[in-house]
Parts: C-alpha cells; sequence; structure tokens
C-alpha cells in the first residue's frame, strides 16, 4: 500500500496547483507516510485510487489534513514588536482621523494561524482607544486555510509559548489563567475578531468576508510557502483588497519578496511596510514621518543578477528552520549543511550569518554556528547568550555570560544579560543584583532601569515600578544608547521606550478610571 516517489511527485504537484505551496524534499517524505496511512484507513490498495477519490470524490478536509503537515503555525503575541509600534503611535491615529466615520475601519490578518496576530491587533486597539472603539470603530477579520488552527484560533486559549514578546507581559491583563496552566482570552477581545477560511489562490472577492475592501492587511510569514508566480498573484489579490492609503504588512524577512513596484515600501522606524497610494506617491500624513526606501546603485546592480525565484529560494532557506523538523536526520542534516558553509568562509562572516538567524528568531541556528567560532568576540557571545535564554537553556547561557563579565569587566552588557537571564527563570533577586550591577558600571544606560521596572510590576510593587520606567524614558531622551548589536524586544531602546509609554498609559487610565 505504499506509494512510490513519483506517485507522490504527482501528489505534490497537485497541491502547488491548488494551494500555490511548495512541497519540500523533506515534506514528500512525511505526505508519503500520510498517504499510506489514509489509504489503509480508507481502504485502498493502490495510490491511483486513492489519487481519484480525492480529486473528485473527497471533500476539503481531506485536503486540510496535508496542509496542516506542510503549513508552519509557528506564531506568538505581538510578533515583530515594531509594527505594533508603527501601529499604536502613527497607523491606528491617521485611520482614525482618515476613514468615513460612517464605516468601520477594517484590518484583515492573512493567514492567521492560530489567532495571536489577531488578537494582538485587537488587544492593541482596546488598550489604545477602549473596549467601545474596537466593537463599534474597527472590524477585525482572519483568514487561514487550516480548518482546524482556525477552531483553535476561536477557542483563544494559549499556553506561554504564545506570549514570548516577554515585555508585553501587561496583555495578561486581557486573559483568564485557566486550571490547566493555560490562558483564556477575555471573551470582549475574542468575539470581536471574525474568523473564516480563505485560501489565497482563491479569487477574494467571491468571500463574502472581503466583499469590501479593507484598510490593513497582515501577510506575515507566509509567503516561504509559495512559488514565485503564485506569490506574484497573491500580491496582486492582496493590494487589490486595499483601500486607497491602505497599508500591508509583511515579516521583516520576507520584504524584499514582495517589493514589486505595486505598493510603495516605507521605511517606519525600521519597520517595513508597504502603502497603497495614487501613482505610487506617498501622502501627506504620513510623508512626515516616514521616508521611501532608498536602493544605493550597487544594490540595484545585485538585483538585476539575482532573479525573483532565486531571491525567493534564498529567503525561504534563512528560514526555513522554522518550520519543526519531522525528523531528527532532517535537523542534523540542515545544520551540518549551514555550519559546512559558514566555515568556508572567515570566522567575521560566521558572526554575521549568527546575527541574521537570531533576527529571524533561528535561535538552534544561531547557537550552532557560533559554535563554531574559533575565537568567539564579545559579539558572539552575547549572540550565543540570548539565543540560549530564548530557548530556554538557562544554565547553557551562563557560560557565554560568565565570559562576557569575564572578558570586558567593566562592559554594562554582560551584567545586564546576567539579570536577564535571572529574570526569566523567575530568580528576581538574583536579576536585581545584576540589573543595579549594570548600573553601576553605566548610570546613563536605560535598560536595566526598564527590567527593574519590569521585576517591581510582576511582583506587585508599583510605586517602584512607575517610578524606574519613568526613569528609563528619561534616560532615553538624553542618550540613546544602544550598546548591543541586535534589534530584540528585551535590548532595543526604540522598543524599550514605547513599551514605558504603554505600560504608564494604561496604569494612568487604570488610576483615573477607579477614581471615577
Amino acid at each position: 500500500m505504499s506509494s512510490t516517489s513519483v506517485q507522490i511527485q504527482k501528489f505534490a504537484s497537485t497541491i502547488t496547483e491548488r494551494y500555490g505551496i511548495v512541497v519540500t524534499r523533506e515534506q514528500r517524505e512525511t505526505l508519503s507516510k500520510y498517504v499510506a496511512e489514509r489509504m489503509t484507513y480508507l481502504g485502498y490498495q493502490y495510490f491511483d485510487d486513492y489519487y481519484s477519490w480525492l480529486q473528485f470524490k473527497a471533500n476539503e478536509i481531506e485536503w486540510e489534513q496535508y496542509i496542516s503537515l506542510i503549513t508552519n503555525n509557528e506564531t506568538y503575541f505581538f510578533r515583530e514588536p515594531n509594527h505594533f509600534r508603527v501601529l499604536d503611535t502613527l497607523i491606528f491615529d491617521e485611520l482614525m482621523r482618515t476613514v468615513p466615520a460612517d464605516r468601520k475601519i477594517r484590518v484583515w490578518s492573512c493567514g492567521c494561524s492560530s489567532g495571536e496576530e489577531p488578537y494582538s491587533i485587537a488587544t492593541l486597539i482596546k488598550d489604545k482607544f477602549g473596549l467601545s472603539v474596537l466593537q463599534n470603530r474597527f472590524e477585525v477579520i482572519a483568514s487561514d486555510l487550516d480548518q482546524k488552527i482556525l477552531a483553535a484560533a476561536r477557542n483563544a486559549e494559549y499556553g506561554k509559548n504564545s506570549f514570548r514578546v516577554k515585555e508585553h507581559a501587561y496583555i495578561l491583563s486581557n486573559f483568564t489563567e485557566t486550571p490547566n496552566s493555560r490562558w483564556k482570552l477575555s471573551d470582549d477581545i475574542a468575539g470581536a475578531v471574525k474568523f473564516f477560511r480563505f485560501n489565497v489562490c482563491e479569487e477574494p472577492d467571491k468571500i463574502e468576508n472581503l466583499a469590501e475592501p479593507v484598510d490593513l492587511i497582515f501577510f506575515r510569514n507566509v509567503s516561504i510557502y509559495f512559488t514565485s508566480d503564485t506569490l506574484k498573484k497573491v500580491q496582486h489579490r492582496l493590494q487589490s483588497r486595499l483601500n486607497l492609503n491602505g497599508y500591508l504588512f509583511v515579516a521583516s524577512c520576507e520584504t524584499m519578496l514582495h517589493d514589486l513596484g505595486q505598493l510603495k515600501l516605507i521605511d517606519q522606524g525600521g519597520a517595513f511596510l508597504f502603502k497603497k497610494s495614487v501613482g505610487n506617491s506617498v501622502s501627506e500624513p504620513f510623508k512626515l514621518n516616514a521616508k521611501p526606501v532608498q536602493i544605493k546603485k550597487e544594490e540595484v546592480q545585485s538585483n538585476k543578477v539575482e532573479s525573483y525565484d532565486t531571491l525567493l529560494q534564498r529567503i525561504r532557506g534563512l528560514i526555513d528552520e522554522r518550520k519543526p523538523a519531522h525528523s531528527e536526520k532532517r535537523a542534523v542534516t540542515d545544520a551540518i549543511d549551514v555550519v559546512n558553509q559558514a566555515i568556508s568562509q572567515n570566522q567575521d562572516q560566521i558572526t554575521n550569518l549568527a546575527l541574521l538567524r537570531l533576527q529571524e528568531d533561528l535561535f538552534d541556528e544561531a547557537v550552532r554556528l557560533i559554535s563554531h567560532k574559533k575565537d568567539k568576540t564579545f559579539k558572539d557571545m552575547a549572540v550565543e547568550a540570548y539565543s540560549l535564554m530564548c530557548l530556554s537553556r538557562f544554565s547553557e547561557a551562563d557560560i557565554p555570560i560568565g565570559k562576557m563579565k569575564k572578558s570586558e569587566e567593566f562592559n554594562p552588557v554582560g551584567y545586564l544579560f546576567d539579570g536577564l537571564n535571572y529574570k526569566l527563570q523567575g530568580k528576581f533577586d538574583q536579576a536585581t543584583v545584576s540589573f543595579r550591577r549594570c548600573i553601576y558600571l553605566d548610570l546613563s544606560f536605560a535598560t536595566p532601569h526598564f527590567h527593574l521596572g519590569n521585576i517591581y510590576q510582576q511582583t506587585k510593587k508599583w510605586t517602584l515600578a512607575k517610578s524606574e520606567y519613568e526613569l528609563t524614558l528619561k534616560l532615553i531622551d538624553k542618550n540613546r544608547k544602544q550598546l548591543i548589536e541586535f534589534n530584540k524586544p528585551d535590548v532595543s531602546i526604540d522598543y524599550i521606550q514605547y513599551a514605558c509609554q504603554k505600560i504608564l498609559k494604561n496604569y494612568t487610565q487604570e488610576m483615573n478610571e477607579k477614581v471615577n
């Protein structure tokens, strides 16, 4: 009852034609095993008979089982915080001013997976404008191909892995802890998001929820699954659903895949997004705050050499490890390939590759790469330590952190990472000692004050927390010192400033509500 490689390739080609999704060699192996299981369960002896049934008689649920096997539903709340910072500080305010009051502002999370993305958007709207505005002024819709994952999204219950952007801990005020140590989103926010099934290879105007255009589209960490031809068609469909002056958000690592000249690429404080405007011109309200991305001549020349398909393949390779490995063999093989490629280059290039992996949340890959450095620099140790902390391998992170403190005794970053490592383990007393040592070494360094504020907030010492957050903002205003060479929420000055402002604003609102 097994199927041949030719038959599975035929099946994989059908998936690509039907859904536009590229099926890798490793995924074909997984499909082969599952096809055999389904044939046995349904009583088919020959692959061609089962394939014919799939083509002409099976319902969509049967196909969705295969889609679930080859797509990655990895997501978490407030992923890529810079996008939400831009929404909060600029775009939502602009839309409230410019969208007519007689219609709702429509936001679409396309490829929403288990719901963390649209619920993050809804939570941000509620925190910024209040529940009434979320329910009456906005409409948040969310689509995915996988019905199972949509059911999980509608259930709106999450484990701790969904809250990896650590400094958005205040969003937990919108959740209730369940007896099984999970977190249930409040009905007010969960009810504000409308989920529906959508295949991006379909025409959106045939879908009831997409009959009217939208003002914002989130299409992040989805592009890597499609062929280049499919992606071009999908991008055209997406931009056709955007209202004039609407925005398209894609993952930072996917930006160049979508830069097809149909929408205006904007760099807003390090967050890349696309805007639909007349003649690709930037509207005045946004022009004051953002500037079009400037491409150097040598970059244009290199883009001429690299075809669209080559670019897609390269970027897909950079983030493919986000998908769960289907076997130990695959993980080991991929790791060896990456390391061998890096070792063939100079040692500095290994550091650059590891930084790239870190930026894309490929922490395992970053650790593997750094482990092959002959003489580790302070930067190498920082990348390794931060990656290990993100993997919750805290005892292992102690080793590079200890080396950081020893190699540069008066560098506050080593003690900052020491404090972070303790903080993530809930060892607040030890974390406080390390953060205070960090402050002693550099009185103008804002980041440790921010993390002290987090500790005080989590231990219900709000007066002390408020003081630390306010001091953080004052220090940032005086000196935007960025001592760490990568941009992650725990250490990004831009994000820390935004988070402090947000937390203090929420606290002020809560105090005012209690008084009234």
